[in-house]
């Protein structure tokens, strides 16, 4: 038996995948060094606003829905896309 409290929560964000501005600007400060921004290329930030260590991957959400003639609603499919692909997920 422990004879502390354990705890297993990581509080920094690797990827935030942010659907529009405010959530870049109300959780950058949450990124670990290292970590990402997947954004919408209409949404991305200037550089200056977020430290060095964090990298910006601004897509065209819009863009590509436009293209697929899909609905608004799928931006966030094409946000999880990008996601996969950023960290080179094996889909086998």
């Amino acid at each position: 038996m422990e004879d502390r409290e354990i705890f297993s929560q990581v509080r920094g964000v690797n990827i935030l995948i942010a659907l529009n501005k405010e959530t870049i600007l109300m959780h950058k400060d949450e990124i670990v060094d290292g970590g990402g921004i997947i954004c919408d290329i209409a949404d991305a930030i200037d550089r200056k606003d977020v430290r060095e260590k964090i990298k910006i991957y601004p897509i065209p959400f819009n863009g590509i829905i436009k293209e697929i003639n899909a609905q608004a609603i799928m931006k966030n499919n094409v946000a999880l896309g990008a996601s996969i692909a950023l960290v080179d997920y094996d889909l086998k």
